[in-house]
């Protein structure tokens, strides 16, 4: 199994922690990096043999050094998918499409988002993705705040945490309350389907850009993709887009840590 970072993104909303001079997967939650934290929580899946990282053209070589210096027995791969501003992106699933032919790869594939801080284990969604048989799997809880339902994914859940239907981002009429967190475990039979997928969407940027809307098409009738919801409940996954997301993910770490020393 591969597992894919995504961190092409410019992180303009969070330029007053930056600085614009590096990339979020670089922003410190506690005493380590979002991309150190998701490399140790790697680490613990031994079936996973490489990290591949998918950065934009200004911030690859920072990447590219720093990926040399994980701490990990894993092969690091650093690529470069060639965007220089906003305008230029890929969007999440053109990134995946753009590492996975990078690689020559259509295996099993853990797909993250370096812009998320999490406190879950991912060998746990790897455990659960192989209980259900190499399936596809999303990752999420039970949410009742429309505002935040309306900000991801929605899912529709039906024994076992089958994902009967999804929708990224809904505009309308709301089904389901299982709201969808950005990483997922995609099987060979969904890593195939990638470019036909790419294609299909080349003109419509936000089917492309959104993480999400992939495992919405695999949940849908027309690919007969098996998805599988595991559920978070308990923990917390916070999504690093403001200074105010950030501020409230080290609040939770100092936290815990001053509960810890009791």
């Amino acid at each position: 199994m591969k597992s894919i970072i995504l961190c092409a993104g410019f992180g303009t909303r969070l330029n007053q922690i930056t600085q614009g001079k590096y990339p979020k997967a670089l922003i410190k939650i506690g005493e380590k990096t979002i991309l150190d934290l998701l490399t140790d929580n790697l680490n613990d899946i031994p079936e996973i043999d490489e990290i591949v990282i998918v950065s934009n053209n200004k911030y690859f070589d920072q990447l590219k050094e720093y990926g040399q210096c994980l701490d990990t027995d894993k092969i690091v791969t650093v690529i470069n998918d060639g965007t220089n501003n906003n305008d230029e992106r890929r969007g999440a699933v053109g990134d995946i499409d753009f590492a996975l032919k990078e690689i020559n790869y259509h295996g099993d594939t853990m797909v993250l988002c370096a812009d998320n801080w999490f406190d879950f284990k991912l060998s746990s969604l790897y455990s659960f993705h192989k209980a259900h048989n190499g399936a596809c799997v999303v990752f999420g809880k039970q949410e009742n705040d429309e505002k935040l339902l309306r900000a991801g994914g929605v899912a529709v859940l039906g024994k076992d945490n089958k994902v009967l239907s999804m929708v990224e981002k809904p505009k309308g009429e709301i089904e389901g309350n299982f709201a969808v967190g950005p990483f997922y475990i995609f099987n060979s039979k969904a890593t195939s389907l990638f470019d036909g997928y790419c294609k299909r969407y080349a003109g419509d940027h936000t089917k492309i850009d959104a993480p999400g809307n992939y495992p919405s098409f695999l949940a849908s009738e027309e690919t007969n993709c098996e998805v599988y919801a595991y559920d978070i409940e308990g923990y917390h996954c916070i999504d690093m887009g403001t200074p105010e997301q950030y501020e409230k993910a080290q609040n939770i770490i100092n936290q815990t840590l001053q509960i810890g020393t009791k």
